[in-house]
């Protein structure tokens, strides 16, 4: 089977990224082909991926000096924000969103024969999506649900989401919530639509025996006195890193000693540290934006790790902290009620920063990694990529027909 994953964003820096780059990998693992096409600021490596990359280049950190005509002439647009670009799809003018349109159904077409692709597979209900349709072979999509929170947001990319969900010969859902507002946007039938979880790289994901001064040396701060609570993911609205920055404003006349590590970028943060300040919080941290490798250390250093989203199609932060033994207190939202409970930490009311401090501090008080850790780490075995990698060729080859 010859695949081609076509994504609007790079590898890193998002969760679709991180989909596209392990769903490849495993497919080459389990003796297929697969090619990646999205755009980055700059085309990776020769021998960093075991599959090849069609780079859409596009302004925006990370392009050195001189790096010639890029492909786009403005930065890849987001829902959000991500490290490399913090222009979003509703920020576009008309004229790009057409420059954009014809770009990557261009690059997708060209790409598709080139690779002679047998299915492509795009990421988001969105202009991917409709380019997939048009590159004119057998497609199937994955909802990651950030998609539909851009189609309530902006309806201009409405008619690329309906045409590329009528034509899809399957549509995946990274939850059930994620699934259940398909049908609701899209009317799709229950035999093109399936929900499938996300994966975990469990070889990167997993408990590390790590010296907590190390870590915090690393980080130029000063080693803890008292439990370490940790945020990973964008600094974006729907992501709720202001509810936690209340929260803490509660915990930590409970826990003085407490230090709380925000993990990330994004447009949110210059008000996220203005808050901050005006609370006068001690122990409140940004790291920034980190790699994979460097993410799995801060958490090897955590006592409970926090996803306070206001709305989560599924949260792969919360899954990923898990697998490296973390016990997490998340809001009772989307995909995040699949997976978190009582035995691996607990679900609280979104946008309430009371609940969510105490529920941070009752963790903590229990006993934290050491007393839900190891119930953690297992759940997060049972999702893996593999598993995931090996239902998606089985969609691929009734896509395909073959």
């Amino acid at each position: 089977m010859r695949v081609l994953l076509i994504n609007h964003f790079p590898m890193t820096g998002s969760g679709s990224g991180v989909y596209v780059a392990n769903v490849a990998r495993e497919l080459i693992e389990l003796g297929h082909q697969s090619m990646v096409l999205c755009p980055d600021t700059i085309a990776p490596e020769p021998d960093e991926y075991p599959f090849p990359v069609e780079t859409i280049t596009c302004p925006g950190p990370g392009r050195p000096e001189g790096a010639g005509k890029t492909s786009l002439s403005f930065p890849f647009p987001c829902f959000t924000t991500h490290p490399r670009s913090s222009r979003t799809f509703y920020a576009l003018t008309e004229s790009e969103i057409a420059e954009y349109v014809a770009v990557l159904e261009a690059r997708a077409r060209r790409a598709a024969e080139g690779f002679k692709a047998d299915v492509i597979h795009a990421q988001h209900l969105w202009v991917t999506a409709a380019v997939a349709r048009r590159a004119g072979r057998p497609y199937v999509v994955t909802s990651h649900g950030t998609d539909l929170l851009g189609y309530r947001a902006d309806p201009r990319y409405r008619p690329f989401a309906h045409e590329g969900a009528e034509g899809a010969r399957q549509i995946i859902a990274v939850s059930q919530a994620t699934a259940r507002e398909v049908v609701q946007t899209f009317g799709t039938s229950s035999d093109r639509l399936e929900s499938l979880p996300n994966g975990v790289d469990g070889k990167r994901f997993r408990p590390l025996d790590v010296s907590r001064d190390e870590i915090f040396r690393e980080l130029k701060l000063p080693t803890p006195l008292g439990p370490v609570i940790i945020y990973a993911g964008k600094l974006a609205c729907f992501k709720g890193s202001d509810v936690l920055i209340d929260a803490a404003s509660i915990y930590e006349m409970q826990l003085p000693t407490a230090t709380t590590l925000i993990v990330g970028e994004g447009a949110e943060r210059r008000a996220l540290e203005s808050m901050v300040r005006a609370l006068r919080l001690r122990g409140v941290h940004f790291i920034g934006f980190v790699d994979q490798t460097k993410l799995v250390r801060l958490y090897a250093a955590a006592d409970v790790a926090v996803v306070p989203s206001r709305e989560e199609p599924f949260g792969l932060a919360a899954l990923e902290a898990m697998a490296c033994g973390l016990p997490v207190v998340a809001s009772a939202v989307g995909g995040l009620t699949e997976y978190v409970d009582d035995t691996v930490g607990r679900l609280v009311p979104p946008d309430n920063p009371g609940a969510l401090a105490y529920a941070i501090a009752e963790e903590i008080r229990l006993g934290g990694r050491k007393a839900k850790g190891a119930a953690a780490a297992a759940r997060g075995t049972t999702y893996s990529w593999r598993k995931h990698a090996e239902r998606l060729v089985e969609v691929y080859a009734k896509a395909a027909g073959k």
